[in-house]
This record gives C-alpha cells, sequence and structure tokens, in this order.
C-alpha cells in the first residue's frame, strides 16, 4: 500500500505487525508505524448478523468522525502518551496517521494478570508502572482530555515505563469516546440491555481512575473484581454480564472466588479498603498517591502449591533444584527445561548458567534438549554464544524449537536451523507477517498480508506448506493465541470483541480439523483456561480450579478431581513425562502420576 503523509512523502506500507478491531498497523522506517483504518468494506467485518452490520456502521462512524478529531489533537501530552504525529493518505483520500513506534520488548498490561507472567516480574517493576500511570492522568485531565477507553490492552510496558496507546479514542473537545469494553467500564455510566449492559453515559476523569484501579486489582489478585461463580442460597445467580451493575463482586460470602487468586489478606489493608470503596460502595474521584506505595508492603504474591504427597488416585512428585524464580518451563524433546533466575543470573534446570542480567520481565527463553535461547524483543540468543535476529509478530519473537534445533522468521523466509548450524535452510516462505508453533512432527501457523489471513501446517521434510486449514480468521482483537501439540495441533485464540471469547481448533498434521469450541468471558467453560493446556497423545490436558481436566477429540472430558490438590486455574501443564504428567504451579514443577 503506497501512502503519501501530510508533509509531502511517499511511504510504502508492506509489513503489517498489528491488527485491532478499527485499524491495521504498518511498521514505518525511522522508528515509526502507520495506523491505517478500516472501511464499511473490509472483510474482517463479515460476521453475519447484527455483530457485523454493527461493526460495519461503527467503522463508517469513525471514518467520518476521526479527520476532525485528529486534527483538533490537544499538543504537548505528556510523553507517556503515543500520540499522532502526522496523517497519511492514498488516493487522494486520508486512511490513517503516523505515530512513533513502542520500543520492544515491551509487555501488555493484560498480561501481567496472568499468574506465569506476574510471578516473574519484581513487585518493584509493578509499583513503579502504577505510580507512571497515575502520574499521567492529571496531566491529561488537566488539559481536557480523558483516555475514555481505558482498559489493559492500550498500556503497553517497555522497560522505559508505560506507554498509552490508541491516542485516537481519547475524548476531548467535542469528541466523546463511545467505546468501552466490560471489565473497565465504570458501571455508574452504564444501564442494562437484556442479559448484558452498554454505556449511556460519557467517560469522565472519574472513570478514568476507575479503571486504573480495575487494572492493579487484576494485576496483583489476578480476577477481576466481578469473576468467580456467584451462588446465592436460595435464589437464582444473577448472570455473569449484569453483575457489575449489581456489585456482586468476589469480596460478597455468595460468590466462588478461583482458587488461583491472590488471597485478599496478602495485599495491605488500606489498599485492600480502597478497592472495596471503590468497587463495592462507589467511591470515586482521583485516588491518593500513598495507596500506589502500598503495592507489595504485604507480601506473598505467589501462594505455594499444596505439598501434599498424595490424594486419592493421584501421587504427586515434586521436582525440585531451581534456585529462585521460576520464569520459564518447557518440556523439550527429551527433557525437562526450567529456567529460573536468582541473583542477577538466570540458570537452567539450576545447575547450568544461561546468562547474566536484571529480572524485567520482558526476557522469553525456549529450550530444545541442547541449548536454551534467550528472547529480547527480536534479538536472539543461543546459550551465552551465538547472536541472531527474527521477525516480530505482535510484539513477539517468531521463534520455535523443533527435534532438529530452531525455526524462526526472518524476512518473508521461514528458516530451520540446527543448535551447531551446520543444518540451515529455508522451509517456506510467506507474504506479509506470520506466527507458528512446532510439535515433534509438525507445525502449525498463518500468515497475514494486508486483507488475507491464511493458516498453514509445515514439516521439516522438505513438503511444501499446506494453506488450507480452516480456521476462520479473527472477528476481534486478538488479545492471546497458542497451539499445544500433542499427536495433533490444539490451536487456541483469545479475542477482545464486547465481550472475551475463547476460541479452540484440533487440528491433525494433514491440515484437517477434527473439532472445534468456542466460549464467552464468564460461560465458566474449562476453555477460560486454555493458555495453561498441554497436548499429551490424542488428548488436551487443561488445569482448573477442580482440577485437571482431559478433553478427547470429540470433545469428551474426563475430570480428574484428585488433582485439585495441585492444580487450579492458574497452573501450567507441561505435558507427559517419566510415567506421568508434569505441571508447574506457584514456583514449584511437579510430576502427577494418576492410578
Amino acid at each position: 500500500m503506497r501512502v503519501t503523509t501530510a508533509s509531502g512523502k511517499q511511504i510504502t506500507l508492506s509489513k503489517q505487525i498489528g491488527e485491532g478491531g478499527e485499524a491495521r498497523i504498518f511498521s514505518v522506517p525511522g522508528g515509526l508505524v502507520a495506523k491505517v483504518y478500516k472501511d464499511q468494506d473490509d472483510p474482517s467485518f463479515a460476521t453475519g448478523g447484527s455483530e457485523e452490520q454493527r461493526n460495519r456502521d461503527g467503522a463508517g462512524r469513525k471514518l467520518r468522525e476521526i479527520w476532525g478529531k485528529l486534527a483538533a489533537f490537544p499538543s504537548g501530552l505528556p510523553n507517556s502518551v503515543v500520540s499522532p504525529i502526522e496523517l497519511i493518505a492514498s488516493g487522494g483520500q486520508n486512511v490513517g496517521y503516523l505515530m512513533p513506534s513502542v520500543a520492544s520488548p515491551h509487555a501488555r498490561m493484560r498480561d501481567w494478570m496472568d499468574r506465569t507472567v506476574f510471578k516473574s516480574l519484581s513487585i518493584d517493576t509493578v509499583r513503579e508502572a502504577f505510580i507512571q500511570l497515575a502520574s499521567t492522568l492529571p496531566q491529561l485531565h488537566d488539559r481536557g482530555v480523558v483516555v475514555g477507553d481505558f482498559n489493559d490492552l492500550n498500556v503497553l510496558i517497555p522497560s522505559s515505563g508505560p506507554v498509552l496507546i490508541d491516542a485516537d479514542s481519547f475524548q476531548y473537545g467535542n469528541f466523546p469516546c463511545r467505546t468501552f469494553q466490560t471489565r473497565f467500564v465504570d458501571p455508574q455510566i452504564c444501564e442494562q440491555t437484556g442479559s448484558s449492559f452498554t454505556m449511556t453515559k460519557p467517560h469522565t476523569p472519574d472513570t478514568d481512575w476507575y479503571a486504573l484501579l480495575i487494572m492493579l486489582y487484576q494485576v496483583l489478585r489476578g480476577i477481576g473484581p466481578y469473576d468467580g461463580i456467584h451462588k446465592p442460597k436460595g435464589a437464582k445467580p444473577v448472570p455473569h454480564g449484569l453483575r457489575p451493575l449489581q456489585r456482586i463482586t468476589v469480596h460478597r460470602p455468595d460468590v466462588i472466588v478461583p482458587k488461583f487468586a491472590t488471597p485478599a489478606d496478602q495485599l495491605h489493608p488500606d489498599l485492600m479498603h480502597a478497592f472495596m470503596q471503590r468497587i463495592d460502595k462507589d467511591e470515586r474521584g482521583p485516588i491518593p498517591s500513598t495507596l500506589w506505595f502500598l503495592i507489595g508492603e504485604r507480601a506473598g504474591f505467589v501462594v505455594p502449591a499444596t505439598v501434599t504427597k498424595a490424594k486419592g488416585r493421584v501421587v504427586a512428585e515434586e521436582l525440585n533444584g531451581f534456585p529462585g524464580t521460576i520464569l520459564h518451563a518447557q518440556l523439550a524433546e527429551h527433557e525437562l527445561c526450567v529456567v529460573s533466575h536468582l541473583q542477577s543470573s538466570y540458570y537452567r534446570n539450576g545447575a547450568k548458567l544461561v546468562t547474566y542480567g536484571r529480572n524485567t520481565g520482558l526476557t522469553q527463553f525456549r529450550c530444545t534438549d541442547q541449548a536454551t535461547i534467550t528472547l529480547s524483543g527480536s534479538a536472539a540468543q543461543v546459550d551465552a554464544g551465538r547472536q541472531f535476529v527474527v521477525d516480530l509478530f505482535d510484539s513477539k519473537p517468531v521463534l520455535a524449537t523443533c527435534p532438529t534445533g530452531l525455526i524462526y522468521q526472518f524476512g518473508s523466509d521461514i528458516i530451520r536451523e540446527s543448535i551447531n548450524e551446520v543444518i540451515r535452510d529455508t522451509l517456506g516462505t510467506v507474504s506479509g507477517t506470520a506466527n507458528f508453533w512446532y510439535g515433534s512432527k509438525f507445525g502449525l501457523g498463518f500468515y497475514r498480508a494486508g486483507m488475507l489471513y491464511r493458516y498453514f501446517t509445515f514439516k521439516t521434510d522438505g513438503t511444501p506448506f499446506d494453506d488450507r486449514v480452516a480456521i476462520t480468521r479473527p472477528l476481534g482483537q486478538v488479545v492471546d493465541e497458542g497451539c499445544h501439540f500433542g499427536s495433533q495441533a490444539w490451536y487456541w485464540r483469545i479475542e477482545q470483541r464486547r465481550k472475551i471469547h475463547y476460541q479452540l481448533w484440533c487440528i491433525d498434521r494433514d491440515g484437517k480439523t477434527l473439532c472445534s469450541l468456542e466460549a464467552k468471558e464468564g460461560d465458566g467453560s474449562w476453555l477460560e483456561n486454555i493458555r495453561g493446556a498441554a497436548g499429551a497423545g490424542n488428548h488436551l490436558y487443561v488445569p482448573t480450579d477442580d482440577g485437571m481436566v482431559r478433553v478427547g477429540l470429540q470433545l469428551d472430558q474426563t475430570e480428574f478431581p484428585d488433582t485439585s490438590a495441585w492444580v487450579d486455574g492458574a497452573t501450567k501443564i507441561l505435558g507427559a513425562h517419566g510415567g506421568g504428567i508434569v505441571i508447574w504451579s506457584g514456583n514449584q514443577i511437579f510430576r502427577l502420576k494418576i492410578a
């Protein structure tokens, strides 16, 4: 796509690096990115039914209003806001704008809610991030700007501190912000519509403070205040979508709190009191600065796993020898790989030094039987030696491990490379950006070029990629996605629409879909815990608060309630190894053997 900036510069947009519900993001030389809006005819809106028409109408309204809004965008906003720089046009029509790129590596605030990610963070990092966000809001409000649709997907956190993106949706002047997410919108500006609710009053500075408080709550406790299961005695439970309007929170005795949640008594009592005053009792206004400094003052954010050795049919073997904080755990081809951090050093399985450095929570790892790969943004390093560069997809490195070494994307090539570099060949080429995962026998991935979205299976034996996999393209913003491998590939995707949608497809090595499933936030489905699942043979093992669930190819389920002594919804199941199922729970690794 060829565009012209307002200053007359010609730019070719060829590499898409992100996509949301209303726009696509492209990389631009010089530390910039371009946001290009979708028009009403965009294929991504072809979902059918009322949702399609609502999305098309929203896109049309956005394009009618956005150019005047961007022309009036306030100047002099703090550096923590990624502000528009100049408009871009194509064919004489405005299509989007340029803005600064956010340095990699970076996390999203949404990532910090994940207990596996959170326990890898220093609590000082969390505290400092929220102090910086809290200092940004008054600077915006003083200039008549309200964030409006303030949520954990429009806060990115590079090493320099948090930044706010999607500034074009901010509310200022005569330009209201009409969008919201149900987890973060202030219920005081909403009214019931059927079994859910919608926003009927405008955003205000108070709603920004409310959203920031909810973000902190989710990060510290690993749950939202309206999560859990409502089980009132002698009455019907309030539907999940209406609970915010009636303040049915996890603080009530008739709500069952998820087991993996950080207990309320592990937070400073003044901080917990502030949460309850604002969430349950509707107190509003700026949050006192003293409260942010209470983050971490009453510690113990990682709840130790139960140290029971046996329960019913289950025998648990604790696997020891991992010093410090466990940051990554993976079953490589033949062995367990655990990366932990202690005193500025990273170790593999407690013995082998991987690299040095402060734990910022932004470093990722991949393991093979022979080596540990450290990833920081696009920079990759094998053990403490060879360094190379990989492409990023939505700010995450595109690299997978396979029995013969590594598979990664660089440019349009998907490259297979042995650890010792004796083998290096190109498995295939893709147009645009790609993401993929690999098991022991085959891989699954997709490439994205403009409006084209194709899923494919691939192998390392030189056979061509098969891009006939029948997985539908996303309809909303993809929050997270991944693939668990057993004998099949279990590809999962989490989308943010008005509510969060969880999707799953089981794909065989020939690209055939064996089964699929979708659930929505609040359905109570095991699919909400899909991040922590693992494949083994013809089954998928999923963690829940009631123990481990085994899912078959017909989506049949077998529950193992005796595993609940070690498994909850935040547990990461690693797979089958040594005659049992290996799990990562809290800061411990267990092998569960089920009779």
